[in-house]
Parts: structure tokens; C-alpha cells; sequence
């Protein structure tokens, strides 16, 4: 039996569900990696004068926060998607 345009939007939204979950779990990973290297970075970069380490320093700030707000964005997409799902 065909399965009704209902249950193919439920199984879809928690196929979605799942996969965002997982790249958002699968990011943790990636922040402590760059975390890790942004420091190491950071520190060797400390004191220099070459006018460049601010505009490094910036970059990877920035670069840091937008880790973290992809891996709330991804999050929050499972959350809905899931309780969307849950709702039909």
C-alpha cells in the first residue's frame, strides 16, 4: 500500500531531524579541534607588531562565532523539523 503524502512528510522531517542532529553533533569535534588551533594560533601571535595580528586575530574570532551559531542553527532546524513531525 502507498504510503499517504502525510506519512512521506513525517518520515522526511525526521529524516531531517536525525541529519541535523548529527552535523550538529559531528560539529562539537570541530569546534575543540579549532578551538584548539585558534589558541596555539592566538598565542604565537601575541605581542607582534605587524599590524596583521589584529585582522588575524578578528578572522578567527569570527570564524569561532560562526561555528557556534551553525551549530545552533542546525539545532534548532532538528528541533522543528522534529516537532513538526510529531504534530501531523
Amino acid at each position: 500500500m502507498a504510503q499517504s503524502a502525510v506519512g512521506n512528510l513525517r518520515d522526511a522531517l525526521d529524516g531531517f531531524g536525525q541529519m541535523s542532529g548529527q552535523a550538529a553533533e559531528s560539529m562539537d569535534e570541530l569546534k575543540a579541534q579549532y578551538q584548539g588551533m585558534s589558541e596555539h594560533v592566538l598565542t604565537l601571535i601575541a605581542g607582534t607588531s605587524t599590524g596583521k595580528d589584529r585582522e588575524v586575530t578578528n578572522a578567527i574570532e569570527e570564524a569561532a562565532r560562526a561555528v557556534g551559531q551553525a551549530q545552533d542553527a542546525l539545532v534548532q532546524a532538528a528541533a522543528t523539523a522534529r516537532e513538526y513531525g510529531d504534530s501531523l
